[in-house]
């Protein structure tokens, strides 16, 4: 489970707490991790952001049969997802666009999915998240969404997604 922190996310910092929870007590092998609007070649162990580990080792070493669900409104500059060094955080160099990121994790991981906090109706109006729901199917961070994003996970198929909709 990878999830964003901080900004824009704050509002849904405790149903996310709840998942995190719920998840946690519920799978055998349950690993997570944060990242703030995108990942990058860091991903961080705690929510302060100040115990970073390589996303490239995570690739690396991590079993590929893991089902992978990444937690985020989706919302940030396109720059942060098609730009070298377009991260948020001026001090934080990211050799690597952030959209090729979230797709090695997609090709190492393909049981993945995308849940967003914000309702479908808005998902149309961001950028981001149209170049995101190009990578990963997204479903909403509903009880309905997460039970069809499980679902997914777990057949391939969902009621609710639908490719590029």
């Amino acid at each position: 489970l990878f999830m964003d922190v901080g900004g824009s996310m704050t509002p849904y910092s405790q149903l996310v707490e709840r998942l995190f929870s719920a998840a946690s007590s519920q799978i055998s092998k349950f690993r997570h991790f944060y990242f703030h609007n995108c990942i990058y070649q860091d991903i961080w162990l705690n929510m302060e952001r100040n115990e970073p580990t390589s996303t490239m080792d995570f690739l690396r070493s991590d079993d590929s049969n893991y089902k992978v669900i990444i937690v985020g409104d989706g919302e940030m500059a396109p720059s942060e997802l098609t730009w070298v060094n377009g991260a948020i955080d001026y001090w934080y160099h990211n050799d690597t666009p952030g959209m090729i990121w979230l797709q090695r994790i997609k090709d190492r991981f393909p049981d993945a999915i995308w849940l967003n906090p914000l309702p479908r109706r808005s998902w149309n109006y961001v950028n981001t998240i149209k170049i995101i729901r190009d990578i990963f199917p997204m479903f909403e961070l509903t009880l309905e969404g997460l039970d069809e994003g499980v679902k997914y996970l777990m057949t391939g198929k969902s009621s609710i997604y639908k490719p590029g909709r």
